[in-house]
C-alpha cells in the first residue's frame, strides 16, 4: 500500500513559508517529523519526476532571496501548489493526518468523495464536533474510532462550554449508549499497557 503523510499549513510553513500567509502560533520546537520525509505531502511535490517539481522550487528559491514580491506570484505559487497536492492525494492507498487536515479542502478535493475507511485514534480525546466534522467530511463508508475515554478525554479550555457537553467525545457517548454491545470491541492485549482500549466500528450512510 502506498501511504502519504499530510501536515496542516502551519507546520508544512515552518519548511516552506508563504509570504504573507500568518499561521497559527504553535509550540516554537513543533516541525514536521524528519523520518517521514520520503511519504511527506509537502516533499513528494518537491521531489524531481513530478510535473509541477521545479515550478514550485523556483518559487521557493525566489521567496527566500528577493525581498519585495508580487502578491501576483503569491498567488500563482498558492495556484500551483494547489493543483500539485490535488493530482498528487488520489494515488495514495493510505493517507495519515490529524481531523483538522481530514476536513480541508487540499485533501477533500484530492479524494473526491473516494475515501472507503476512515480510522480516528485517540477518539476519546477528540471533541464530539471533532470527530463528526471529519466524518460528514470525508464520507467514509465504514468508520473506526479507536481510543479509551476513561484514560483520556478532550481537553476543553472554557469551561461553560465543557459543562454543556464538549467535554463528552462522540466515542464516550457510543460506550454509553444502548448501542455500545453492538459496535464496542474490547481489547485484552495491548501491548503497551494493561488497561483496555476500546474499538468502535460502525457504518455510516450518506
Amino acid at each position: 500500500m502506498k501511504i502519504l503523510r499530510m501536515y496542516g499549513a502551519a507546520l508544512e510553513g515552518k519548511e516552506f513559508p508563504i509570504p504573507g500567509k500568518v499561521y497559527p502560533i504553535r509550540r516554537a520546537d513543533a516541525a514536521p517529523d524528519e523520518s517521514l520525509r520520503d511519504v511527506s505531502l509537502h516533499h513528494i511535490i518537491r521531489k524531481p519526476g513530478n510535473q509541477y517539481a521545479e515550478k514550485i522550487k523556483d518559487f521557493d528559491r525566489k521567496f527566500k532571496t528577493e525581498k519585495k514580491l508580487d502578491f501576483r506570484e503569491v498567488k500563482q505559487y498558492k495556484k500551483i501548489l494547489a493543483k500539485a497536492v490535488r493530482e498528487e492525494v488520489p494515488k495514495y492507498d493510505v493517507i495519515l493526518c490529524t481531523t483538522s487536515v481530514a476536513t480541508s479542502s487540499r485533501l477533500l478535493n484530492g479524494t473526491a468523495k473516494s475515501i472507503y475507511q476512515l480510522l480516528i485514534d485517540e477518539a476519546g480525546m477528540c471533541t464530539e464536533p471533532e470527530c463528526l466534522a471529519t466524518i460528514v467530511a470525508t464520507q467514509a463508508k465504514q468508520v473506526v474510532l479507536i481510543g479509551d475515554h476513561k484514560q483520556l478525554q478532550p481537553v476543553v479550555m472554557c469551561q461553560e462550554a465543557g459543562n454543556l457537553g464538549l467535554q463528552k467525545s462522540l466515542f464516550e457517548r457510543y460506550a454509553e449508549s444502548d448501542i455500545s454491545e453492538k459496535v464496542l470491541t474490547l481489547l485484552t492485549n495491548q501491548y503497551r499497557m494493561v488497561a483496555l482500549k476500546m474499538f468502535f466500528k460502525t457504518d455510516f450512510s450518506f
